[in-house]
């Protein structure tokens, strides 16, 4: 499972909509669908706002950015 299906898996749990939310982290849409294709596209400022607003636990952040070391 890449970066991109374990957001999704996410999104889909939390019933998040990827519009809604990339305008709550202040974010164009399209930069967000970019970002979403793998964790190497993200900053830790911008992660940070990600998992704030979607109140992401520990767990969460581990399985999100597992290919991350």
């Amino acid at each position: 499972m890449n970066f991109e299906d374990r957001m999704n898996k996410i999104l889909k749990e939390r019933a998040a909509n990827k519009k809604a939310l990339a305008r709550e982290i202040d974010m164009p849409y399209s930069t967000f669908r970019y970002k979403c294709r793998g964790a190497q596209y993200w900053n830790v400022l911008e992660f940070k706002k990600l998992s704030d607003v979607l109140r992401l636990t520990d767990e969460e952040k581990a399985f999100l950015c597992e290919e991350v070391t």
